[in-house]
C-alpha cells in the first residue's frame, strides 16, 4: 500500500486473488482512491473486472451479467448502465449489481451515470 498526499494505492502482488474488506483485488489488481475518484481491477463472483468512478459517472469494464461491488463512500439514489436504470442493493459499504445480458459475451465497457 502506498499514500501519496490524498491518493491511496493499494496493490495486490500476491499470486491470488485478495480480500480487503468488503471488496477483492484480483490476482495483480488494484485499487485507487482519491477525493473524487475510485479505480480498480478486482476479482468478482464472476471474474475479474476493471472500473473507475469519477463523482457521478464510470465505466465497468466486465462481461455481460457478470456481477459488480462498488465500493462507493456514498449510496446512489439511482444508478444507470449504458442510460438505462438498473437495480442495486446497498452492501457493506458500496453498491452490487448484475450487468445487463447482452448476445456478444466478451468484456466490454459499460458507462456508469450515478444520481445522489
Amino acid at each position: 500500500k502506498a499514500v501519496y498526499g490524498d491518493v491511496s494505492i493499494l496493490a495486490n502482488m500476491t499470486g491470488a486473488s485478495r480480500t480487503e474488506g468488503p471488496f477483492t483485488l484480483a490476482n495483480d489488481g488494484f485499487l485507487v482512491q482519491a477525493p473524487g475518484l475510485l479505480a480498480a481491477y478486482a476479482e468478482g463472483k464472476n471474474g475479474p473486472f476493471g472500473f473507475i468512478v469519477e463523482k457521478k459517472k464510470g465505466a465497468v469494464y466486465a462481461a455481460p451479467s457478470a456481477e459488480i461491488f462498488l465500493p462507493l463512500p456514498e449510496t446512489p439514489k439511482h444508478l444507470h448502465i449504458n442510460g438505462e436504470k438498473i437495480v442495486f442493493r446497498k452492501e457493506n459499504s458500496g453498491i452490487r449489481f448484475i450487468l445487463p445480458s447482452h448476445s456478444a459475451k466478451y468484456f466490454r465497457f459499460w458507462n456508469l451515470g450515478m444520481e445522489f
